[in-house]
C-alpha cells in the first residue's frame, strides 16, 4: 500500500466522504481520533504561518523570523508526519483499501494549510520556515504617476529606454554581458474586465508562438502582496541564446499587468531571489 505524507496530500481538496465498511469499530475511532489530532497540528502550523506573515508585513527581518518561529514549524510539520504516518498504519492494521484510506485523507481541511504554504513560499521562505530569498538592499524607488505604481530596485541596476514594456531595468550588462540580468513591467489597457487566468493564457499562447523551446518548469496560483496572481518560471531559446524567465501576471480595473524578470538560463538561480524580492516591492497606488 502506498504510504502518504504531507507533501503528497497537502493540495488535495476538502472533501467529507464516509466508507469504512471494511473496517472494525475499534478502527474507526481510532483514525477519528487521528484526524482531530492531526486537524489539531494543522491549525498549528497555520497559526505560526499566520504570525510570520503579520510580522514580515509590519518589518520584521527574515533572519529575526527564522530564528523565532523556523524550530517551532519545523516540529509541527514533524507531528504531522508522525500523525499520518500512525494513519498509515492503522489503515494497514485494518485492511483498509488505498482507495478507502485516500478517501479518508481527502476528509481533512488540506486547503487552508496549502494557501498559507503559498503566501509564505513568495514572502521567501520554503515550507520549513527556511529563507529562499535574501533580503537584497533595494535602494532606488521608481514611481509611475500615469500607472499608478511603484517598484524598488537594487542600486546599480539602471532604467533602459524600451518602447515594448511599460518599465524595465537591467543589470550592469556592460560589466558582464553573460550575466546580465532584466526585471520589467508591462501594463496593458483590456477592453473587458479578463479574469487574471484569461489573460495569463492569452499571453502564454503569444508567448509560445515567439519562443522557441519554451519549457515551463513552474506555474502556481500564489499571494504576492495581497493580490491573487498566476507565477510561471519558463526556459526558452531566442537568437540562439538559452534564457529563463520569471513572470507574475493579474488583472485590475481592466488593465493586464505582467512582471518579468530575466536572466541566462545558466545564471537564472543566482537571480531568482532577487526577482521575488523587487516582485514583492511593487505596489497599486
Amino acid at each position: 500500500m502506498k504510504k502518504l505524507n504531507i507533501l503528497s496530500i497537502i493540495f488535495l481538496c476538502s472533501l467529507s466522504i464516509s466508507c469504512f465498511s471494511q473496517i472494525n469499530q475499534e478502527a474507526r475511532e481510532n483514525l477519528a481520533k487521528i484526524k482531530l489530532n492531526l486537524q489539531t497540528q494543522l491549525d498549528s502550523s497555520i497559526y505560526y504561518f499566520d504570525l510570520i506573515i503579520k510580522e514580515h508585513n509590519q518589518g520584521v527581518g527574515k533572519s529575526i523570523l527564522i530564528k523565532k518561529y523556523a524550530q517551532k514549524i519545523e516540529e509541527a510539520e514533524t507531528s504531522i508526519d508522525q500523525t499520518v504516518e500512525k494513519a498509515n498504519d492503522v489503515a494497514q492494521e485494518s485492511n483498509l483499501s488505498e482507495e478507502e484510506y485516500e478517501n479518508w485523507i481527502k476528509g481533512i481541511n488540506f486547503n487552508q494549510i496549502s494557501v498559507k504554504y503559498q503566501e509564505i513560499k513568495v514572502l521567501g521562505f520554503d515550507f520549513k520556515g527556511l529563507p529562499i530569498t535574501q533580503e537584497y538592499p533595494l535602494s532606488q524607488l521608481y514611481q509611475d504617476s500615469i500607472n499608478r505604481f511603484s517598484i524598488h530596485f537594487p542600486d546599480n541596476w539602471e532604467i533602459v529606454e524600451d518602447d515594448r514594456f511599460t518599465l524595465v531595468v537591467h543589470s550592469n550588462y556592460l560589466a558582464n554581458k553573460e550575466k546580465m540580468a532584466g526585471f520589467g513591467i508591462d501594463i496593458n489597457e483590456m477592453s473587458k474586465n479578463f479574469s487574471t487566468e484569461q489573460y495569463y493564457h492569452g499571453n502564454m499562447k503569444s508567448i509560445n508562438k515567439a519562443y522557441q523551446n519554451l519549457k515551463i518548469t513552474e506555474e502556481e496560483d500564489i499571494n504576492l502582496n495581497g493580490m491573487l496572481v498566476k507565477y510561471v518560471v519558463y526556459q526558452y531559446s531566442m537568437n540562439e541564446k538559452k534564457l529563463k524567465c520569471m513572470q507574475f501576471f493579474f488583472t485590475k480595473d481592466k488593465k493586464g499587468y505582467v512582471i518579468n524578470g530575466t536572466s541566462a538560463n545558466n545564471v537564472f538561480d543566482t537571480y531568482r531571489s532577487l526577482f521575488i524580492e523587487i516582485a514583492r516591492s511593487f505596489k497599486l497606488d
